[in-house]
């Protein structure tokens, strides 16, 4: 999993592959697991499909902090960054 120093390190190109998912219409969301709990699990939209983390992640404790489902959510929009600008540039 991405970690909070890498992300720090390369913010910009972590806001960029945000940027490109939703221009692309590609949404990285957490959402609550249960009402009152500080862990959420990763749901992605895209292309007609809704897919949810099998995983829990913990949410950010304080301003200071990244949570670990804004990293994951980041790493996810990464991914998506790589692989669909790959294909776009391929054809």
């Amino acid at each position: 999993m991405l970690t909070e120093s890498e992300y720090k390190k390369n913010l910009e190109l972590y806001l960029k592959a945000h940027l490109f998912c939703c221009r692309n219409d590609i949404r990285v969301s957490s959402e609550c697991v249960a009402y009152g709990s500080s862990l959420v699990r990763i749901v992605v939209q895209y292309a007609g499909k809704i897919i949810y983390s099998s995983r829990t992640y913990t949410q950010q404790k304080d301003i200071y902090s990244t949570g670990e489902d804004t990293l994951k959510r980041y790493e996810v929009c990464m991914y998506f960054y790589k692989f669909l600008s790959n294909s776009q540039n391929n054809n």
